[in-house]
Order: C-alpha cells, then sequence, then structure tokens
C-alpha cells in the first residue's frame, strides 16, 4: 500500500527535475524532423506541412514523402474546383494555338521581316553612292 501512496505522490507532485527534463525533450521533438526515424533539425531550415501540422527537414517536406499524399491532393482537386484554375504543376495547359490565331501572327511575321529587310537594303545603298 505504501508503493501505492508514493506513486500517487508522485504524480500529483511532480519534482522540478522531471518538469525541465519534460520541458527540455518537448523543445527538442519540436526542433526535430516530425518524420520517423529522422533525427534533422528544423530550426533553421525546417518546412511546416499545413496539412498534418507537423515540420519537417527539407529530404521530408514534401507531402508524399512524409505522408499527407492523399491529403495533399484531396485539397489540390478542392482548390482546382473551387477556384477553376489550374496552377503550375496539376496538370498541363493545353498551349496550341488556332489555326487562325496562327496564320495571322505568321502574316504580322513576315510583314516585318519585309519591312527590316527593306531598311537593310536601302541603308546599304546610300553608303554605296
Amino acid at each position: 500500500m505504501k508503493l501505492h501512496e508514493n506513486r500517487h505522490l508522485a504524480i500529483e507532485l511532480p519534482a522540478e527535475e522531471d518538469f525541465e527534463a519534460l520541458v527540455s525533450a518537448a523543445i527538442k521533438a519540436d526542433n526535430t524532423c516530425g518524420f520517423a526515424k529522422c533525427t534533422a533539425s528544423v530550426t533553421t531550415l525546417g518546412q511546416f506541412c499545413h496539412l498534418c501540422g507537423r515540420r519537417y527537414c527539407l529530404s521530408h517536406h514534401l507531402p508524399e514523402i512524409h505522408g499527407c499524399g492523399e491529403r495533399a491532393r484531396a485539397h489540390a482537386r478542392q482548390r482546382i474546383s473551387r477556384e477553376g484554375v489550374l496552377y503550375a504543376g496539376s496538370g498541363t495547359k493545353d498551349r496550341s494555338l488556332d489555326p487562325a490565331k496562327r496564320a495571322q501572327l505568321q502574316r504580322r511575321l513576315d510583314k516585318k521581316l519585309g519591312e527590316l529587310s527593306s531598311q537593310r537594303t536601302s541603308q546599304r545603298k546610300e553608303r554605296g553612292t
């Protein structure tokens, strides 16, 4: 019974050294990578994951690496459906021009090249005389 009373007292009145050790362990856990078995420091170059709320080193900061891949995909889908805009990395945009626009640009280019070449030939004639 005495053992039970001592345990009960230890829980109610923690020693100050135990509290300091607990605080230092919490600070150390906050300053290390949140990925399992990674002990890299994240105090200067840590990346915060907005999906899970943990900090990771540069090797493990991508959601697909540390386990938030499905949540990241769902978040991206929600964002695309809500805003209706594709962002870089979320798909490729069709960059081909329609034929009418392409023909118009080709005519403008040919006209500009013709003007520039006529300017060049007129300057040669002026210098030659």
